[in-house]
């Protein structure tokens, strides 16, 4: 039997001793995923831009949330406002994606590198419907000091502190999400 067991996570630990396994183990941790920050260019210099720029890096995959991202962006009224989509995925469901956007304010970009993306963002919203175990992108975007727009689900809470590096949404409740764009882009000064 295992001495010990280690999560990414918190959530992720306690789903697994939650389901019946490693309830024996005496010791059990948590030591979370890191980045080394010089394969970050966390230094990056960003363009200089007027508009409010949200911005999603990832996989491009349902389970991720873009869909519910698009549609809350949709009905957000401010014409000053972008929306980058960095990153990729299957190309059915990418194509998907494209077709249903008719706003010339979002921007599909592909895959970027993370120091050509975070410093062009003012905010990173990471929209994941299923329990996302300790997501990158969270402590990525951290590092390079920008705040994160999340949902309750899997780790991302673990990482984000509601109204200090950031904002928590459920986005199971419709207009969550919008109200916290809302929010962010009627209070710079908050991020």
């Amino acid at each position: 039997a295992p001495s010990a067991v280690i999560g990414v996570s918190r959530f992720i630990l306690e789903r697994h001793v939650q389901y019946g396994y490693f309830h024996d183990v005496p010791i059990k941790a948590v030591i979370n995923n890191t980045r080394d920050p010089r394969a970050l260019s966390i230094d990056a210099q960003g363009s200089e831009h007027t508009t409010i720029r949200f911005g999603f890096i990832g996989r491009l995959d349902p389970s991720k949330g873009v869909e519910l991202l698009l549609e809350q962006f949709s009905r957000f009224q401010r014409k000053d406002a972008e929306l980058w989509i960095a990153g990729d995925g299957d190309q059915k469901y990418v194509e998907f994606l494209k077709s249903r956007v008719k706003d010339d304010r979002v921007k599909f970009l592909g895959r970027v590198k993370q120091r050509d993306f975070f410093p062009e963002i003012d905010t990173v919203v990471v929209p994941s419907l299923w329990n996302d175990t300790f997501p990158g992108v969270v402590f990525e975007a951290l590092a390079f000091g920008k705040p994160v727009i999340g949902s309750r689900r899997g780790g991302i809470p673990e990482m984000i502190r509601d109204g200090e590096n950031g904002f928590l949404f459920d986005p199971e409740k419709d207009g969550e999400l919008l109200d916290l764009l809302n929010q962010v882009a009627n209070n710079p000064s908050d991020q």
